[in-house]
């Protein structure tokens, strides 16, 4: 008797109990730096802009995902420390689907840029009013020397063929870094700002566009910390790749992330699993009890 109580009171540890956190470091620099600074990953005041690290984990059986992202950039947007910069998307992607550019030395991706069809969902919106998209195909095309129509391009030095944004087939729009509106950095910029380019930073809806899965985003100055909290019952699933930047990209967080297990980072199958290992325990200790008393 006593073996089933403590066998259930362990279950609904399982079930209640607080998750797993997974947390994951800023590996990655990006491409198109106009600062022309070969070992740098923050551009600007590492006060505001640095992303430190992010946490991942999972609730609600693996049905909701949990994204915390620590940075000193949390409460500046709307003070004069943004620089006119505000919060950028959330962008997911499959492991199978991930391939930056390799990088010319290290392992900081300082050659990566956007490239059409990198991510496959975004949770797009500001505090108190996001959802998570799935983003349909990119159908601009890349291959006009200096502009498709209102896709226009951004040429600096190394930079070839990142447009200012990407319409996709049911009218969403992937828009890259800029800083206020400007998207050539440095002097070759309307706003001689300085700034990582060719960053894909918000998602746009389409006008008639219908959210996949319902999220939430809460910032906390206080703490750095920017929360997100994304009901996608588990279709992103618990290895994927992810990437986070403000709108003028000074940092960015991008990187392959996996919810640690195994209850949480497997999601419900996997507290499934455990859960029939200790019931086949205790199932096998009943049966022991009974041949012990028949004896």
């Amino acid at each position: 008797m006593w073996s089933g109580r403590i066998l259930g009171a362990f279950i609904l540890t399982l079930l209640s109990g607080p998750a797993l956190a997974g947390s994951f470091g800023d590996t990655y620099w990006g491409g198109i730096d106009s600062q022309n600074v070969s070992n740098k990953d923050v551009i600007g005041s590492s006060s505001v802009f640095n992303i430190s690290y992010v946490d991942v984990w999972r609730t609600n059986g693996g049905n909701q995902l949990h994204v915390v992202i620590h940075t000193g950039y949390a409460g500046k947007p709307g003070t004069s420390a943004a620089l006119g910069t505000d919060y950028g998307s959330l962008f997911f992607t499959s492991v199978a689907n991930y391939s930056p550019i390799p990088p010319s030395s290290g392992g900081q991706y300082n050659n990566d840029v956007y490239q059409k069809n990198d991510w496959t969902y975004a949770v797009s919106g500001l505090p108190g009013s996001v959802a998570l998209y799935k983003i349909d195909a990119v159908k601009s095309d890349l291959s006009c020397s200096s502009s498709c129509g209102t896709q226009e391009y951004i040429y600096n030095g190394t930079n070839t063929h990142v447009a200012k944004s990407y319409t996709t087939m049911d009218g969403g729009k992937i828009i890259m870094s800029n800083s206020k509106g400007d998207y050539d950095s440095g002097s070759g910029g309307a706003n001689n700002d300085i700034f990582r380019q060719g960053q894909a930073v918000q998602y746009q809806k389409g006008q008639n566009e219908a959210a996949a899965y319902t999220a939430g985003m809460s910032v906390s100055a206080s703490n750095g910390t920017i929360t997100y909290l994304i009901n996608d019952q588990h279709t992103l699933g618990d290895t994927f790749a992810m990437s986070w930047a403000m709108t003028c990209a000074n940092d960015v967080f991008q990187r392959v992330v996996s919810v640690p297990g195994p209850v949480v980072g497997a999601g419900l199958p996997g507290l499934l699993a455990v859960i029939t290992a200790l019931w086949a325990w205790r199932m096998r200790r009943r049966r022991e009890t009974v041949s012990i008393s028949a004896a």
